[in-house]
């Protein structure tokens, strides 16, 4: 089931880029009282070795999805670390599966796994969002935690239950 409605995710992505930093602040602070582990996920990037800047990308993400949220009347149960845990554990289980497959058969296996995601619009601005940021072009160990904190967000938003 598809929780963000396309039109909603385009309003925070807009609303996001005109906030003033009191107002990100202010969501950010609403993101912390409804989801303070998946903010934890994302501010503890800067103690893996990543910038401020970097961290910046995935806080921005996180407002938007969350935004995103909101404006399609969605409100999530709380994301746990356990949840987290345990979709970044299939993540990674992905990668490794995909880390040993020829071009073609790696190509179509991402694609299933793209396809199969119920939030396919989320996942492609927060893959868009890192691509701009450069992230995929680096290959030092703690952009990775970067690439895989960011999908991770999809990824819980689509195993988070509605309430």
């Amino acid at each position: 089931m598809v929780k963000i409605q396309k039109s909603a995710l385009v309003e925070a992505i807009k609303k996001s880029n005109e906030m003033s930093l009191t107002e990100l602040e202010q969501v950010v602070d609403e993101i912390y009282i409804e989801q303070p582990h998946l903010l934890a996920s994302v501010l503890v990037q800067s103690q893996l070795g990543n910038k401020f800047e970097d961290v910046d990308v995935l806080l921005k993400i996180l407002i938007v999805t969350f935004l995103a949220l909101k404006y399609s009347n969605i409100k999530l149960e709380m994301i746990t670390e356990k949840l987290q845990e345990k979709e970044l554990a299939k993540y990674v289980g992905h990668i490794k599966f995909f880390e040993g497959l020829s071009q073609n058969n790696a190509t179509e296996a991402i694609n299933d796994f793209f396809n199969n995601k119920s939030e396919k619009l989320l996942f492609s601005f927060v893959i868009d969002a890192m691509i701009g940021a450069g992230f995929i072009k680096r290959k030092n160990e703690s952009t990775q935690y970067l690439m895989m904190s960011g999908i991770n967000v999809v990824n819980c938003v689509c195993a988070a239950k509605t309430i």
